[in-house]
């Protein structure tokens, strides 16, 4: 028997199993064996099934077997005994090929932090993003307070995506395919019958990728199709499956929420009955983010300094360990927020913890005087406590440095605080 490991990737490794049949044989007896005592069958005793039967009628349930201890043994005594491994999440199989009596070829692949080397960190600058409180700020606190009590309604037609104040919160739903650039045909396979849903509120939380999709959609209406040439910057935002092709959309439905005029009782709501008529309520709103403002400086800066950190130790999450990690998500969570935005922030707040702990040791090192154990323990298990510590003293390594912000970076953060 032959068993390596290779590496494919920064967290991938391949366990891979070859036997020959021969090999193999003391495996499958004990797997008959094994198999024998949990088969029953009319006219013998629990587990005294005659071992040709067994052979003949359990032969997958033998290959099983054979298959499952093999690699528990091996996995356990190249990679579990191992501590150049510094192994997360589950291990999976990729490939096995094996029929009892054969040969055997097994691929495992498995997951292992990545091997980052600590950046020097002096003359490191993160910028802060900065703002005044802006009438367009005011009236999206306003309005992202009311989306809770209102309904939708369908765009009238003399109403278009996205338009001004009332279109902050349109809903779109479309779907797209692939054109030929030249005749405007459909290509081959180009075509999907899968409906998409655009929610422009919702987009300021994901990327500025995905709310700079939104631009696609502004002013246009129900019923419209919309060209995007191979050219085209935007191409990139709706995931051409062919470059060599043009994307069109066509717009299926959109609504908008219905925006009633702010009296007193709506003032009195949105302000959590601090005030009790829209002339406050401006006022209101105005203490109110720059409250908001104050308070997030701080966590501003932490949210910079994990994102240098990251940028400046970049390392590729593999698919399949997103993918685990996902499946870990309560149904619930599932239930109410979109799938790009669940894959988007659990890659961000991954990257962030795989980062933490792939540079414990020099985190440690670095950050305290000395690397004193009982000072702070950062290992697989890491707690939050840790994290903060860790990210506290971090931030006292980067010059902080207040740039101005863009109204969306402010709505993104009004956003956090505020969707339902």
């Amino acid at each position: 028997m032959e068993t390596h490991v290779r590496e494919t990737g920064d967290m991938v490794r391949v366990l891979e199993i070859t036997a020959d049949a021969s090999d193999l044989e003391t495996d499958v007896r004990l797997a008959e064996k094994k198999q024998q005592k949990l088969t029953v069958r009319r006219g013998f005793r629990p587990g005294h099934v005659p071992m040709k039967m067994i052979r003949r009628i359990c032969a997958s349930e033998i290959q099983d077997i054979v298959v499952q201890e093999l690699v528990e043994e091996v996995y356990e005594d190249m990679v579990g005994q191992n501590r150049e491994y510094r192994t997360i999440g589950k291990p999976r199989e990729i490939q096995c090929n094996y029929k009892l009596g054969g040969d055997l070829h097994i691929q495992i692949e498995f997951y292992v932090l990545p091997k980052l080397e600590l950046k020097d960190l002096a003359g490191q600058v993160v910028e802060v993003p900065v703002s005044s409180v802006s009438n367009k700020l005011i009236e999206y606190v306003k309005r992202i307070r009311m989306i809770p009590f209102l309904s939708t309604r369908p765009l009238q037609e003399d109403e278009r995506i996205g338009e001004l104040n009332a279109g902050m919160f349109d809903k779109v739903t479309y779907k797209s395919e692939n054109i030929d650039p030249e005749t405007g045909f459909v290509l081959i396979g180009g075509r999907s019958e899968d409906v998409k849903e655009y929610n422009f509120g919702e987009a300021i939380l994901i990327s500025d990728a995905v709310h700079e999709l939104g631009e696609i959609f502004e002013g246009h209406s129900v019923g419209n199709q919309i060209v995007l040439n191979q050219n085209d910057d935007s191409s990139d935002l709706v995931r051409l499956d062919s470059m060599d092709s043009d994307l069109r959309i066509e717009i299926l439905a959109a609504e908008r929420y219905e925006w009633p005029e702010i009296d007193d009782e709506w003032a009195a709501k949105i302000s959590d009955h601090s005030v009790d008529s829209p002339e406050e309520l401006d006022e209101w709103a105005q203490e109110y983010l720059e409250n908001i403002l104050g308070e997030l400086s701080e966590e501003l800066v932490e949210v910079m300094v994990k994102e240098r950190m990251v940028a400046l130790h970049p390392f590729t999450i593999p698919e399949g360990f997103m993918e685990q990690a996902k499946s870990l998500m309560s149904d619930e969570l599932h239930a109410v927020v979109k799938e790009l935005e669940i894959t988007d922030r659990l890659r961000r707040d991954m990257r962030w913890m795989l980062l933490l702990r792939a540079l414990s040791e020099e985190l440690k090192t670095t950050l305290w005087d000395s690397p004193d154990t009982d000072a702070l323990s950062i290992d697989a298990d890491m707690e939050s406590s840790d994290e903060v510590e860790i990210l506290s003293r971090l931030v006292d390594q980067f010059e902080v440095k207040e740039v101005p912000a863009t109204e969306l970076i402010m709505m993104r953060i009004v956003a956090n605080r505020n969707l339902p």
